[in-house]
């Protein structure tokens, strides 16, 4: 990871505690009359996971959700690739049981740059263990995804650890939501299978390392923010997530981290996806004209026909 623009943006979010002025705690509320059917309200009681190690003046364990920049709308509309999430599942539904965190992160897919947006923004974050279990987690994951239009394919979680996130969609019938398991690691197809799998294997060290590699030239990544050309660490709002990349060790429990090297896969894969559907043969409607017998041998005739007729002409 790039150590030293990690250390910097760090000092920056610390300095006047200016990270707590970017994350507004949000609770989300089912809402049938809102037109993705959720709605918002600030909630500042939520205790929110903002600096790593964890602040040990918290009272309670749960975490919440942060909004950092509220959903956009292309002509009254959320466009439905807009936003794309990456999620780090944690196993054991106790509170005590372990240190692993949920860690559910929203970023603007950077395809609306060009369209004036802040693409590569995390706009979002859920961070926490729900006292009520997993699946009190996964409503709450649900909603955020709502919020946010309810994306497409949008959900990327790492799928080592995700039956029970899975389970959860499949249960609610939205696995529309989940993003497809691609066909190979890096870089390929996703829709190759027949047979449909989700979530993104993480199978060995090697590939980690990969990963990482990968998020940390997407954290150079130079591209406008506000205005401003900027390097995406340079504008990231998650202390939480720029502590653990500051003291990331391989082998140490890192669930930001793991969620967020997800998002520059995921792009990747998107990336192919779309290539490979640009590349496909534009559809000729009437291209299987040139491909029937019977036009062959009907035309055949037709030649045939005007050539003993020529033939005639000329004998008379």
């Amino acid at each position: 990871f790039p150590q030293i623009e990690a250390l910097e943006r760090e000092r920056e979010l610390l300095r006047g505690q200016h990270y707590k002025t970017l994350a507004q705690p949000t609770r989300l509320i089912w809402d049938s009359k809102q037109p993705y059917g959720v709605r918002a309200e600030y909630c500042p009681d939520t205790e929110l996971y903002q600096t790593f190690p964890y602040d040990r003046t918290m009272t309670k364990f749960d975490g919440g959700i942060a909004i950092y920049e509220k959903p956009q709308q292309i002509r009254g509309e959320i466009p439905d690739d807009m936003y794309i999430f990456v999620f780090d599942p944690y196993v054991s539904e106790n509170i005590d049981e372990g240190g692993s965190l949920g860690v559910t992160l929203g970023f603007l897919n950077p395809k609306y740059i060009s369209e004036g947006f802040n693409g590569n923004l995390l706009v979002c974050s859920y961070i926490g263990k729900h006292p009520n279990g997993k699946d009190a987690y996964y409503e709450n994951q649900e909603k955020l995804l709502a919020y946010y239009g309810n994306p497409y394919r949008g959900l990327w979680y790492e799928a080592n650890r995700g039956d029970s996130c899975r389970g959860y969609y499949m249960r609610k019938k939205k696995m529309h939501l989940l993003a497809l398991r691609p066909n190979k690691e890096k870089g390929s197809a996703i829709y190759q299978n027949k047979v449909l799998e989700y979530g993104v294997t993480v199978g060995n060290q090697i590939d980690k390392i990969e990963m990482i590699d990968d998020t940390a030239e997407w954290l150079l990544t130079k591209c406008v923010y506000n205005g401003k050309e900027q390097r995406v660490i340079e504008f990231f709002p998650c202390l939480f997530t720029i502590q653990q990349i500051v003291q990331f060790e391989l082998k140490g429990n890192f669930d930001a981290v793991s969620a967020l090297i997800i998002f520059p896969l995921a792009l990747k894969e998107l990336e192919h996806q779309f290539i490979k559907e640009r590349e496909k043969p534009k559809f000729n409607p009437l291209g299987f004209l040139s491909m029937s017998p019977n036009i062959f041998k009907q035309s055949d005739t037709l030649n045939r026909i005007r050539i003993l007729n020529d033939k005639i002409q000329n004998e008379t």
